[in-house]
Order: structure tokens, then C-alpha cells, then sequence
């Protein structure tokens, strides 16, 4: 079974909304990744973007291939990076678990800013 190492820093994060998509995979670790990134409040979920000064506070997971499907779906990602139907794209995150895939988003939104790099569903940004 082929497994995938996943960078997750929003809904798909533990005790949030849309946890269950990682029903089958398995948590390995907290992760604080470079400072290179924005994140911003899209309401009920985060974008983070490749430019920028923040290190984004991540989940890492492997991820099964019975979940990945379900995963790329809510992301409204093809499973091809560049892909012109992506509404994320994926880049290559170094972890102390290995290297794994991060969602960002590929336009940057015009939206408040989470300066602290960290999301939940209650916070107040």
C-alpha cells in the first residue's frame, strides 16, 4: 500500500471539521515549517500561500491511499501539482518525519492574515 507523508494545518487537523478524511492514516507528529508562508482567514477554514514570513504550524500525517482520494477532493486538488484545474496546489515541505506535501492555495486571497501561523476553527484572527 502506497503511503504519503501530508502537512496539515486547517479542518483536516485534529479535533477539527474535517478530520475523518484522515480516518485511515496514521499521525506522526507536530510540525512548524520554515518561515516562508502567509496564512489568511477564509472564514471557516485556512489558505496559507507560498510567499511570505510565517511558519505555519502543521499536523504531519501518513496518509493511506484509501484516504487520499476523499483528501484531494475536499481540497479541490487533481493529484498533479500545476495542474490548471487545482484550486490547491501541493509543495514539498522538509519534516522531521521526512518530506511531505503541503496544500496552498494558488492565488492569494484578498483576506485577514493569521500572523501567528496557527489555525482553529474558533480562533479569532
Amino acid at each position: 500500500m502506497t503511503q504519503k507523508l501530508l502537512c496539515v494545518y486547517g479542518t483536516l487537523k485534529t479535533n477539527q471539521s474535517n478530520h475523518h478524511y484522515l480516518k485511515h492514516s496514521k499521525l506522526l507528529g507536530d510540525h512548524k515549517t520554515s518561515p516562508e508562508f502567509t496564512m489568511y482567514s477564509m472564514g471557516g477554514f485556512p489558505a496559507v500561500c507560498k510567499e511570505g514570513d510565517t511558519s505555519i504550524h502543521c499536523e504531519v500525517y501518513e496518509v493511506n491511499e484509501k484516504d487520499l482520494p476523499g483528501i484531494y477532493r475536499l481540497e479541490g486538488y487533481t493529484g498533479t501539482k500545476d495542474h490548471p484545474n487545482n484550486w490547491y496546489d501541493c509543495v514539498d515541505v522538509e519534516t522531521e518525519y521526512g518530506r511531505a506535501e503541503m496544500f496552498v492555495f494558488k492565488t492569494k486571497p484578498n483576506k485577514s492574515i493569521i500572523k501567528s501561523g496557527v489555525w482553529t476553527r474558533k480562533s479569532n484572527h
